[in-house]
């Protein structure tokens, strides 16, 4: 619906009468001039161009892609960025620049032609509350602007070893496994699992009854574990033969802060992006080696009290020191093992406390 100007309107009568007294060829030039001003400045004859950026006009940009974080400390990256800036604020005001361009163009006939263009801006905020990731992020530009990130290779403990402990690091692998010893736990965690993994007969109760017990016992064993365990990534690359590296890299985490998206993990999840800081460096095969203590005190008697219909429907891949595979009658001290063999640096290694896993 069109709106009445009564300005606007005026503005038009008085153009038309000035331009009816000038003679034919000021006509020509005046009506076009009456014409620019009049779409520069009349506000209903503008066709505005929006575009939102900085204080310079300039559209704003998104860098970063958005990450898929297997493990998100998010906790620790705050109490490091409070470090760095002072404190995070509850909330911050994002300003963006909202540009008006307006253009017009008038050709009278085939003697003259002209154009012109005007721009107005206004500004429009919002407020935003920082987010998990959000804040992780903004601690890595951080750290990157202060020189205080740096890269180093999954592949090579020298790299770790330049740095120090203390160090920020940041490095790439493909070796992530989820522990052995882990995988009941994830099973039992996630309930509509663990009643695909063993469903309810419905013909034999005696066979209903043993199938709950069995389940019982299952989250015995997490109730056992605990709520918010603490588990640790073991890294021992392999060189270009497919021979370990006779040094391994701890990632030691808390379970909560894992994702439930199992298709990240399941019997490795790829290539991932692996943001820490080494707290424990080894540098010779000469010295004390370190042990993961409170990660084997967690587990320990839970494994050794687990059912072993779990075991067996949980743990397919448990590998005996001479490299086959356990058997049935085998898991448990299988398990038990790989338990003590992934929370240990023997003599060469570091731990690195990661603030984030992702890709």
């Amino acid at each position: 619906m069109a709106t009445e100007n009564p300005e606007s309107d005026g503005a038009v009568t008085r153009a038309l009468r000035a331009l009816r007294a000038l003679p034919t060829w000021a006509k020509v030039v005046g009506g076009g001039m009456t014409l620019l001003l009049l779409f520069l400045l009349i506000p209903g004859l503008d066709h505005p161009r929006l575009s939102f950026g900085g204080d310079n006009g300039e559209v704003a940009m998104v860098n970063r892609r958005p990450a898929e974080f297997l493990y998100l400390d998010n906790g620790r990256a705050a109490a490091y960025l409070a470090q760095l800036e002072g404190g995070i604020d509850n909330g911050e005001r994002l300003t963006n620049t909202l540009t008006t361009q307006t253009e017009a163009k008038v050709n009278a006939g085939n003697v003259v032609s002209f154009g012109g263009s005007s721009q107005r801006q206004s500004f429009v905020e919002r407020e935003i509350t920082p987010t998990a990731s959000a804040i992780f992020f903004r601690l890595i530009d951080d750290l990157k602007s202060d020189k205080q990130l740096f890269p180093v290779s999954g592949r090579l403990l020298p790299t770790f070893e330049r740095q120090g402990e203390g160090a920020f690091v940041e490095f790439k692998t493909e070796e992530l496994r989820t522990p052995v010893y882990a995988n009941p736990y994830q099973v039992v965690r996630q309930a509509s699992t663990l009643s695909a993994l063993f469903p309810l007969p419905s013909r034999s109760k005696a066979r209903r009854e043993a199938v709950k017990h069995l389940r019982e016992a299952s989250e015995g064993f997490a109730a056992q574990v605990g709520p918010n365990p603490r588990l640790v990534y073991s890294i021992q690359p392999e060189d270009k033969a497919g021979k370990k590296k006779n040094f391994r890299l701890l990632l030691p985490v808390r379970y909560q802060q894992l994702t439930d998206e199992r298709s990240l993990i399941q019997n490795g999840g790829g290539r991932f992006t692996v943001i820490g800081k080494i707290v424990r460096l080894y540098a010779t095969d000469e010295g004390e080696s370190y042990v993961d203590s409170s990660t084997r005190e967690v587990w320990t008697q839970a494994i050794k009290h687990a059912p072993g219909g779990l075991l067996r429907r949980t743990v397919r891949k448990c590998e005996l020191p001479d490299g086959k595979r356990a058997g049935a009658g085998e898991l448990r001290p299988c398990v038990l093992d790989a338990l003590h063999d992934q929370t240990e640096v023997d003599q060469r290694g570091a731990v690195i406390i990661p603030i984030a896993i992702y890709k």
